[in-house]
């Protein structure tokens, strides 16, 4: 047995940094309409406590601020999951604009 090949090996210490280059994804963000008349506007909710609070609230200001066309309120299935694919085309493929809250 080589005694200093074990000694050495005890007297070292590796450290070792779990961390990776952080990694930034550069998107566009979505136009904005030059104002909300006429458009539809959907609202989703991610079911945490007073978001929907929220959401009614910025729906009856809008209403009253602005001619739009009609308005979808939907819900998150769970607050801790993103919005199913199928909740994302509908909007998408019905509204102008899409507002999320979250609550707490």
């Amino acid at each position: 047995m080589d005694w200093s090949s074990m000694e050495e090996s005890v007297n070292t210490i590796e450290v070792l940094i779990p961390t990776a280059e952080a990694r930034a994804k550069q998107i566009r963000m979505a136009e904005r309409p030059a104002d909300l008349d006429g458009k539809t506007v959907g609202f989703i909710w991610n079911r945490k406590p007073n978001g929907d609070l929220l959401l009614n609230h910025l729906e009856k200001f809008l209403k009253e601020r602005y001619s739009l066309r009609d308005t979808l309120m939907r819900k998150k299935s769970l607050a801790s999951s993103g919005a199913s694919h199928e909740l994302l085309e509908e909007l998408s493929a019905k509204c102008d604009l899409v507002i999320l809250a979250i609550g707490d």
